[in-house]
């Protein structure tokens, strides 16, 4: 089990990374100028970069938005449905996992981290089956809420932390 949740958390905190500025996959002004001529920057490449605080997007990217801020809310509710219904249901809770994970994958980078700590969270509900969740996982969750809650709410949605 220990090695299940080090592997979750060190991708969670690959997937909360992501949301950062501080990575080196994401365009700067310096080197954006130098992007191949072959790729032209998608909308979700816009929501990549920049601060959390600072993200600039357009209305073209309010949907974009919208639909990951949304699913992220409605995995949430379902988390906390779940811990309602039945806390020990190690099967519901690597179901609600499963589909954090598929939605992850689906999701463009500025996303990821939203989903990751849904992995994260529903790995350690699982594993504790007392409905117990460590501080490092709280503030995960709150991290990936933070750097995503200026977009969402442009985009109408307010993000839960737990």
């Amino acid at each position: 089990m220990l090695t299940t949740r080090a592997l979750a958390a060190l991708i969670c905190t690959l997937a909360v990374a992501g949301c950062s500025t501080s990575g080196t996959d994401r365009p700067t002004s310096a080197s954006s100028s130098t992007a191949p001529a072959t790729s032209t920057p998608a909308p979700t490449d816009r929501l990549a970069s920049g601060s959390p605080s600072t993200v600039a997007f357009d209305d073209a990217d309010v949907p974009l938005a919208k639909e990951h801020c949304e699913a992220y809310v409605e995995l949430n509710r379902r988390v906390h449905a779940q811990g309602q219904k039945d806390v020990a249901d190690r099967a519901a809770w690597m179901d609600l996992h499963d589909e954090a994970s598929a939605d992850k994958e689906k999701a463009p980078a500025r996303f990821r981290g939203l989903y990751a700590v849904i992995e994260l969270w529903t790995l350690e509900l699982a594993d504790t089956r007392d409905g117990s969740v460590s501080a490092d996982t709280k503030a995960r969750l709150g991290a990936a809420v933070m750097g995503n809650a200026a977009i969402c709410t442009a985009a109408g949605v307010t993000l839960p932390i737990l």
